[in-house]
Formats: structure tokens, sequence, C-alpha cells
């Protein structure tokens, strides 16, 4: 689906879809994820589950 040479890709939906496409640059960090986190080590997600799990998470205020 991704072609990292030149940027180009393709989509094919069964059905309507919206579709929002974002670009950046590589960040150069190794990437550890699982369920709806995504951190930098292994240790790091055990620790996100872990606040998660305590509570320690609090919603963005708007």
């Amino acid at each position: 689906m991704r072609n990292r040479t030149d940027g180009a890709f393709s989509l094919e939906a069964e059905s309507d879809a919206t579709v929002l496409v974002l670009s950046g640059a590589p960040l150069g960090e190794p990437v550890a994820m699982r369920g709806p986190f995504v951190m930098n080590t292994p240790e790091e997600l055990q620790q996100a589950f872990a606040d998660f799990r305590a509570g320690r998470f609090r919603p963005i205020a708007a």
C-alpha cells in the first residue's frame, strides 16, 4: 500500500469512505505499538498500560 521511495499510494474502498492523509518527515526513532498505545520501547508500552489500568490517564481538554 505504501511506497517510501516516491510517496505514492493507492486506496480502494468497497463503500463510501472519508480519508485523512497526513505526511511528515521520518522521525528515525524506534516504534513499539500495541492496542491504542504507540511508544518507543516495550518498557514504555508496559508503563502506559499500567498507567491506564491505574486510572492515571485524563482526557485532553479541547
